[in-house]
């Protein structure tokens, strides 16, 4: 397999704005209502808890891996929140969408799936998959779950806005081709002239190779925290982040060597509000190339579908092999900015998202 061809392969797997999926939408399925509004009635389902308001979290479609051009979400999170929304308990919907969970496998073809890559090192146990798989995915959990049925059969209303909400933000422009300019520009007014004259593309016309601010992964240090005791095995690391970083230390130096520019960066966040005793407290945060932050993650979670779905694209028959091959100078063809990245991210950046409200 040629080094061409591996790179169109990664690009294709991953999301353009970011290698973490970034919300395209957020719909607010129970917008909060006015007291004195008839709308305010009582939702009498099981579990029912009271009045539809902002208790119920955002349901957020996110940005899909470059190759596809629907948006995707979290099948049993987007379960959880739908079922909360229409009256349920929320530990009890917590529940029954947990419960729900193997069938993912059963129902949803491994190619359809695909793995949620987070910057903070915790392994999801479950995969995205698009709107249009979610709602054929539901019927199965129905036909599971006499529970998940008694509740859904009143919510087709909502499910109809979840996909026209998916159909519309699809053709909505919002990804730019282009990186921002400097900081420094904004004091010429010439950021504003800038993003007046900014040409955003929607989900089908992204780039096919990210802009070199993109090939950068803000990422931070991998949480300690226990997993849910039903998590999969798999969703332990192996490692830590200094762990990580002390074993590939030399590969990671050798290969900004040779490139000419740094693969990966650290610094410390301090908050200026808070006074420093002159030992440097603060938060350490990183931002490494597109193809280290993936490293990490294979080293830490040898076993998950994103190592395993790496390990194909590769081409590498163990984890050994994907590991040596993120790290070859010979993917790092595309033009990246990993310093440019880290001042950009210190400023705030991100994908504008689209906020809808349902209203039934």
């Amino acid at each position: 397999m040629t080094n061409d061809t591996v790179l169109r392969r990664l690009h294709a797997l991953f999301p353009y704005e970011s290698l973490e999926p970034q919300p395209m939408a957020v719909i607010d399925l129970a917008p909060a209502v006015p007291v004195k509004s008839s709308a305010a009635t009582l939702l009498r389902a099981a579990g029912a808890t009271g009045l539809r308001g902002p208790a119920v979290d955002p349901l957020e479609l996110f940005e899909p891996a470059r190759a596809i051009d629907e948006p995707v979400l979290l099948p049993t999170r987007a379960l959880r929140i739908v079922l909360t929304a229409l009256g349920v308990d929320p530990e009890y919907a917590n529940g029954l969408a947990r419960d729900s969970r193997p069938l993912i496998d059963a129902h949803v073809p491994p190619s359809r799936q695909h793995p949620f890559f987070t910057s903070d090192g915790v392994a999801l146990p479950q995969p995205m998959i698009t709107v249009g798989d979610w709602l054929e995915w539901l019927p199965h959990v129905r036909r599971a779950s006499a529970a998940v049925d008694e509740v859904l059969r009143r919510g087709d209303d909502m499910l109809a806005f979840i996909a026209s909400c998916a159909d519309r933000i699809a053709g909505i422009p919002l990804f730019d081709p282009v990186d921002p300019p400097p900081d420094d520009s904004e004091e010429e007014g010439g950021a504003d002239e800038d993003k007046a004259e900014k040409r955003l593309v929607c989900l089908a016309w992204r780039p096919g190779v990210p802009t070199p601010l993109r090939m950068a992964q803000h990422m931070e240090p991998s949480d300690p925290a226990e997993r849910p005791h039903d998590w999969p095995v798999w969703t332990r690391p192996v490692l830590n982040h200094d762990a990580w970083h002390e074993r590939h230390q030399r590969a990671l130096q050798a290969l900004t060597d040779r490139l000419g520019q740094p693969v990966f960066l650290t610094w410390l966040m301090v908050d200026d509000e808070v006074e420093q005793d002159g030992k440097g407290e603060g938060m350490e945060s990183y931002v490494a190339h597109r193809w280290v932050a993936p490293h990490r993650h294979c080293a830490m979670f040898p076993e998950s579908p994103l190592a395993q779905r790496l390990r194909q694209v590769i081409g590498a028959p163990t984890t050994e092999v994907l590991l040596d091959r993120l790290l070859d100078p010979a993917l790092y063809a595309d033009p990246f900015d990993v310093r440019a990245a880290a001042a950009q991210l210190l400023h705030g950046s991100g994908l504008d998202y689209v906020a809808f409200e349902y209203r039934p």
